[in-house]
């Protein structure tokens, strides 16, 4: 049996039709803007949420922890960025790659965040960098309930998929940048949006060759994502390169910057290896020097957007076990 990591996620594939800034797409689930799909089991024990942390509907988190008695803590923490293309999604869309960590003594928290959308008057309401303050914010919320939630500060790693993938590698590697408007700067890692280590599934790094990827998403969603017009038959590429290149991922990438393990599917036609993954991991090992720890790549041949974890969940066990060290 496979299990599957890095879905494209709620709110763009098949059944009902959402419209976003101009442009159509189809929720997973069945209800306009990715409704929740009933829960058939009570949460598991350890779990607690949904638990606020910003005053925004959207900014809310769920947190689900260890048994005490098995793994005394403090423990590691995984901060899991949900999937849906910057428009749709939800934190309860948790793969079990990231659960199956409860058990061996990691806290998985997964959060929502700003999404794009369309206003009451048809105007497009961006989520960047809306999305990455969100995920700041989530982190140094963490942080700052590490003692009430017997967790170590100091050992978070942050890990999305699709979108979530790329706002994991984005706000991992803009430590310094993009903090939100209220935050207090601080270079205290116990306190600050710094992560220990960085999980990236098929999420697009590089806005300026991912817009042009020849697939019907790719250009709608960037734009909806980053509040460009709505690609038409005189304007399919509408968002320009300043703003692509602002919003791309390797332009934050330096040595500071923590371990990342990035797996993409060979035959992924939306979110393209060649463009998107392998490009990153070059600039970030040689950003590193060279050193091997620092960047872990996983090509999965065969896959497309949703890669099987039977091969990949071990390499990233690994990564996990070695990061929280």
């Amino acid at each position: 049996m496979h299990r599957t990591i890095g879905r494209i996620g709620t709110g763009i594939v098949m059944a009902v039709i959402v419209t976003v800034a101009g442009a159509g797409f189809a929720s997973e689930s069945g209800a306009a803007g990715g409704g929740k799909v009933a829960t058939v089991a009570p949460p598991p024990p350890g779990f607690q949420g949904p638990i606020a942390y910003g005053p925004q509907p959207y900014e809310v988190l769920d947190l689900q922890l260890p048994d005490a008695a098995t793994q005394p803590g403090p423990w590691p923490v995984i901060i899991y960025v949900h999937s849906g293309g910057w428009i749709g999604g939800e934190r309860t869309a948790v793969p079990e790659v990231a659960t199956d960590q409860i058990e061996r003594g990691y806290a998985v928290v997964s959060i929502d965040y700003q999404l794009a959308a369309t206003g009451p008057e048809g105007q497009a309401e961006p989520s960047f960098p809306g999305a990455i303050w969100d995920v700041k914010r989530a982190i140094r919320f963490v942080k700052a309930n590490a003692i009430p939630w017997n967790i170590d500060p100091s050992r978070v790693i942050l890990m999305g998929a699709s979108a979530g993938g790329y706002l994991a590698a984005f706000t991992g590697a803009a430590a310094e940048y993009f903090e939100p408007p209220e935050a207090r700067p601080t270079s205290n890692p116990r306190k600050n949006s710094s992560v220990r280590g960085i999980v990236d599934f098929v999420g697009p790094t590089n806005l300026v060759t991912f817009q042009p990827t020849d697939h019907p998403w790719a250009a709608p969603l960037t734009a909806s994502f980053l509040g460009c017009a709505v690609p038409s038959p005189a304007d399919p590429l509408p968002c320009p390169d300043g703003i692509l290149g602002t919003a791309s991922v390797e332009a934050y990438v330096d040595a500071s910057d923590p371990p990342i393990f990035l797996a993409y599917g060979a035959d992924d036609e939306l979110v393209v290896a060649a463009t998107q993954g392998a490009p990153l991991a070059r600039v970030w090992l040689d950003t590193h020097r060279g050193d091997p720890s620092s960047t872990l790549y996983d090509l999965v041949e065969g896959a497309g957007h949703t890669l099987p974890s039977d091969d990949t969940l071990g390499p990233l066990t690994a990564f996990f076990d070695r990061v929280a060290a």
